[in-house]
């Protein structure tokens, strides 16, 4: 059982290494690979279409979040504002994530600076581990800090550093941004819509499949960082755009980022693999695979009525 959380090659990528690492999941699927759970419906037909394994092996289950956790909490934004130090009537920017190159956090601070010579009540919140990017991303972090500490910005940019509650960062938050150059189906976003906070983020595999444009947030162009701040610029200035597009995330994020759907869909796999089928449960996964390949299919699968709080024991898996 293979679940691909997003495979590493993407659109960005040079052909002829792109075809290297289609090749390499081609071959792993085919010789390595008894069933393929896809996160994004992106790497789900991608799969599909350049025969990674039989479609009827493949199946879309999403991600998801804890929607009781994250949801919108008015008190416990005051609470989380007071203790950063941000003032009332304030705009958050908030990123949470690894503080990494990839994930264009420098080109978010540069977006940041641009609207701090303008608007002078917003702050830029980053929350994320610093100290694990290896020897492959070691400077990120310290221009980062030294862009932190420019004027202009000092004060403004708040390095949370690794958090173990985002639930409370993301209460305190009005504009959620993820200005990656490469995701699979990010779990942040999920995050952030179930916290009924609009998203800005890159136009890439994943993030455009779970932010609708205009609706409940803004996608920009991937690197572009005139356009990240203009997106930026325009919900900062537009509180009640805000809270629209953060209801209806909340809504999509309700009906669509459950973690509940994932979780079952992969237990039912689990349970006809092994023999373990509850009566009237058959999801007939191996019909065709063009089913399994729409958000509104989670909807057909039995939800759970009680989750385990810290995770599947092995026994929920026969």
């Amino acid at each position: 059982l293979y679940t691909a959380h997003g495979f590493y090659f993407h659109e960005r990528m040079h052909a002829l290494k792109r075809r290297l690492f289609e090749m390499m999941e081609r071959i792993a699927g085919l010789h390595a690979t008894g069933f393929l759970f896809c996160q994004s419906i992106e790497d789900t037909e991608k799969a599909a279409n350049n025969g990674f394994l039989s479609p009827a092996r493949i199946l879309h289950i999403g991600n998801g979040v804890d929607v009781r956790r994250f949801r919108p909490d008015p008190d416990l934004s005051r609470e989380m504002r007071h203790e950063l130090g941000i003032p009332p009537g304030a705009v958050v920017i908030t990123f949470i994530g690894r503080v990494v190159r990839e994930k264009g956090i420098l080109d978010l601070a540069e977006a940041f600076g641009i609207l701090a010579r303008k608007i002078p009540d917003i702050f830029l919140l980053i929350a994320g581990d610093c100290y694990t990017a290896g020897d492959r991303d070691r400077n990120t972090f310290e221009i980062l800090r030294r862009k932190a500490g420019e004027r202009h910005v000092r004060g403004r940019i708040l390095l949370l550093g690794y958090r173990d509650d985002p639930e409370r960062v993301l209460a305190a938050t009005d504009i959620f941004v993820l200005p990656s150059y490469r995701e699979g189906f990010p779990r942040s976003i999920c995050e952030a819509m179930a916290s009924g906070v609009p998203v800005v983020a890159t136009r890439i595999r994943g993030c455009r499949e779970q932010v609708d444009d205009g609706l409940t947030g803004l996608l920009y162009q991937t690197g572009d960082i005139d356009e990240l701040a203009t997106s930026l610029e325009y919900l900062v200035n537009r509180r009640g755009k805000r809270i629209i597009m953060g209801e209806k995330a909340r809504n999509i994020a309700e009906a669509l980022f459950d973690e509940r759907y994932p979780i079952a869909r992969q237990l039912m796999i689990y349970r006809e693999l092994t023999g373990h089928i509850p009566q009237g449960h058959e999801m007939k996964w191996w019909e065709g695979a063009e089913s399994n390949r729409r958000h509104t299919d989670f909807q057909s699968v039995a939800l759970p009525t009680e989750l385990p709080s810290h995770g599947w024991d092995v026994n929920d898996l026969c």
